[in-house]
């Protein structure tokens, strides 16, 4: 019986992980990704060269930032079974096993007696829950951790040519999903040459071979290469914006890594603990007091910011903490080699956030995602000498409880945009019959409120563009407008407000995943200043639908 405890628990946690995605809403950017794979599917021959967008803003396909990989999956689902939501969501739960699976592996390889409990915790987790959706993190993870994987593991021989080439196939693969995937050719490459397995140097082709291809089918398919024309982000160096992003970077970290908690009592039981923490702490009240001064906020969300903050630079901490105590005194023993699998951690985590601070237009915790098994594992390996705590667990069973909540949260926010359409839509047609009205509903909106307007059949407004007839209704959310005008000038002295629809937050909503009501949807899948944050506790809404009428 004990035999199979291990796949009981990993089974609780895919249906744990997938319940909360497998039956969610089409959620943020999830809209564009299935409308580049309806594009696909009228020529499955020349993916990129659709033209697709929202708001008016259309666009070619290979002008965005990422490969479409992951799309072109979505349009053979697509092309075989319709656009269905749940089998979408099928294809990352597929991807969602993979991670937990590898993770499991990779935990396993490091420290056994822990390696289910840090499953959970990476799985049921803030960060792995709400990233789920239809993008592209779920998916490029996958192909991350079954790098590390192969090449910390061994698949076959360890570091044999078979080990490599499976390898060298999966750094190559996961640029195809996200670009982000690049840091993996340079891993493989150093690992190869610390190994000095010269004969196994030829593998580092096949990422490359792979990119050649798909730059080929890009000149085949729009005539240029998509790395080199793509909508380039200018990265900017100047001071202010380097703080910034350090302090995002700082807040996002923290946010989505309360298993700091599990290492906190022996990181504090040593002398350098002690100390560092008391400076962090003193250095997180100082920023608080010198720039985080904004009279709008609530103490809960000034709170949170420095236990975000504070958080972060504890991991960061207990990192080099392990970086330099751990593993240097190891080297001096002669007991751990520089190519040791603990160093590759080291690297990992060290490699993905420099990618992100330095690359990435923005933070989000969703892009943190990829640099978290890697600290997980070396909190693993901190365990597996110190030792784990009665207050280690609870430290655990925190993240996983948050992370639930989370998850829990963001599917009921995701949820109103498909579930309100219809309130809108009945609301309006009462209206049209008691008038007997012949007339038009529009929206105004992106992202998963055009996907949910459009399948019932509104017009999308367009400012100086659209034509409003008298009796025409526009259904506008307070949130879901990026950067859209509502109206166009010649319009807004003409639209009347006939009705709001505000969503309320109930208790096991307060704790959210946008946090910048009422002006933007900033939060976990994007936060740009520093008074916003990745998530909050609030009560505030989920939203507000507005309709108004035209009446010349």
């Amino acid at each position: 019986m004990a035999k199979y405890f291990p796949v009981f628990i990993l089974t609780l946690i895919f249906v744990i992980v997938t319940s909360l995605n497998i039956t969610k809403a089409v959620h943020m950017d999830d809209s564009y990704y299935i409308t580049v794979a309806k594009s696909i599917t009228g020529d499955f021959l020349h993916p990129m060269s659709g033209i697709v967008g929202e708001g008016g803003d259309y666009t070619p396909i290979y002008q965005t930032f990422h490969p479409i990989v992951l799309q072109y999956i979505y349009a053979l689902v697509i092309h075989f079974f319709g656009v269905s939501e749940l089998i979408l969501h099928l294809v990352i739960s597929f991807f969602s096993l993979i991670c937990i699976l590898a993770f499991y592996k990779l935990a396993k390889h490091f420290n056994p007696k822990l390696a289910l409990f840090l499953t959970a915790v990476f799985a049921i987790s803030p960060a792995f829950i709400p990233s789920q959706n239809l993008m592209l993190d779920i998916p490029a993870l996958s192909l991350f951790l079954l790098f590390f994987l192969v090449i910390i593991t061994g698949k076959y021989d360890k570091y044999s040519n078979k080990t490599y080439f499976l390898a060298a196939t999966l750094a190559g693969l996961a640029p195809l999903i996200k670009y982000s995937g690049f840091i993996l050719i340079p891993i493989l490459f150093f690992h190869i040459v610390l190994n000095k397995k010269w004969s196994s140097l030829w593998t580092v082709g096949i990422p490359i071979l792979l990119q050649l291809l798909w730059g080929l089918w890009n000149w085949y398919d729009f005539g240029q290469i998509h790395l080199l024309s793509m909508e380039k982000k200018q990265i900017i160096f100047d001071i202010s914006s380097i703080i910034l992003k350090l302090k995002l970077w700082l807040i996002g970290l923290g946010s989505i890594t309360p298993f700091s908690m599990i290492i906190f009592p022996q990181f504090f039981s040593t002398k350098f603990g002690k100390i560092f923490i008391t400076i962090s702490l003193l250095f997180t009240l100082c920023i608080n007091l010198l720039i985080w001064n904004y009279p709008f906020e609530t103490l809960i969300e000034k709170s949170l910011r420095i236990l975000f903050f504070f958080n972060a630079l504890i991991l960061i901490g207990i990192f080099f903490y392990f970086l330099f105590v751990h593993i240097l005194n190891s080297y001096k023993k002669n007991s751990l080699k520089i190519n040791s699998n603990t160093t590759l951690l080291v690297a990992w985590f060290l490699v993905i956030n420099a990618y992100l601070f330095f690359i990435t237009p923005f933070i989000a915790p969703r892009y943190l995602l990829p640099s978290l098994p890697a600290i997980l594992l070396l909190i693993a390996v901190f365990l597996k000498e110190k030792g784990i705590s009665k207050l280690s667990y609870i430290g655990g069973i925190f993240s996983i409880l948050l992370g639930l909540m989370l998850g829990i949260s963001d599917w009921v926010y995701a949820d109103i945009y498909r579930t309100e359409i219809s309130t809108i839509n009945n609301y309006i047609n009462s209206v049209r019959k008691n008038e007997k009205l012949n007339t038009e509903i529009y929206y105004i909106g992106a992202m998963n409120f055009q996907w949910y307007a459009e399948k019932a059949n509104m017009k999308e407004y367009l400012g100086g563009k659209t034509a409003l007839n008298e009796g025409d209704f526009v259904a506008i959310p307070r949130l879901m407008l990026r950067n859209q005008s509502p109206v166009s000038p010649k319009d807004s002295h003409y639209l009347k407000l006939i009705k709001t629809f505000p969503i309320k937050s109930a208790p096991f909503t307060y704790l959210k995943t946008v946090t910048d009501w009422p002006n933007s949807i900033a939060g976990f899948q994007g936060f740009f200043w520093d008074f916003q944050l990745p998530w909050s506790i609030s009560s505030d809404p989920l939203e507000e639908f507005r309709i108004y009428r035209y009446e010349n």
